[in-house]
């Protein structure tokens, strides 16, 4: 299971955000009690989204996770569950296990941050139309990206 891509803010302000998790493999799994945890840059972590229990994912399937607070996720695609309380631009995301000490896939956007893979990336800012998307060419490289 990967974070295939995610944004923290967009068109409609900093709470204009979601995680779109993948899975990689050739078999079905099983993401219900899967959880969305964040970190600030403090490295403060909390729960934003517990995955409903029974969910599964197919293979090269996603699944969208998004902000549904006011000024929330602002795109055209249906999210597959919601959450109401925004990842901070500079801290991270980690898909973990329910049991939250097994970390499955992490991003970070600063050293601070509790949940980090590699190279922290810059903080998105602004209100552009943009997220970060992980690269197909290599499991820990990312991309910007604008739709």
């Amino acid at each position: 299971m990967l974070i295939s891509e995610f944004r923290t803010r967009g068109p409609s302000g900093a709470s204009d955000e979601f995680v779109e998790i993948y899975n990689p493999t050739t078999s079905t799994l099983t993401i219900g009690g899967l959880k969305i945890r964040a970190s600030n840059a403090s490295g403060t972590i909390n729960d934003r989204v517990t995955i409903t229990s029974g969910t599964t994912l197919g293979p090269g399937c996603r699944y969208l996770l998004a902000n549904s607070s006011s000024g929330g996720f602002s795109g055209a695609t249906p999210a597959n569950q919601t959450y109401g309380n925004g990842i901070t631009d500079d801290g991270g995301i980690a898909i973990t296990g329910s049991n939250v000490t097994r970390i499955i896939d992490a991003v970070g956007m600063s050293s601070g941050s509790a949940y980090k893979e590699g190279n922290t990336l810059a903080p998105l800012s602004g209100t552009a139309d943009q997220s970060y998307e992980r690269n197909p060419a290599g499991p820990l490289q990312w991309c910007g990206y604008e739709q």
